[in-house]
């Protein structure tokens, strides 16, 4: 994380590695606000 100055950590409780398919509401709108944060909003 000390090397990515852009990333960001998001940590789901009880989810495993299938976190997409899990909660893909969740995970789209965590990627999109990310992503918007990245190119000025989206």
């Amino acid at each position: 994380m000390k090397l990515l100055s852009n990333a960001r950590h998001i940590k789901y409780e009880g989810i495993g590695h299938g976190i997409h398919a899990e909660l893909p509401e969740k995970t789209v709108a965590d990627v999109e606000a990310f992503v918007g944060e990245m190119v000025g909003g989206v």
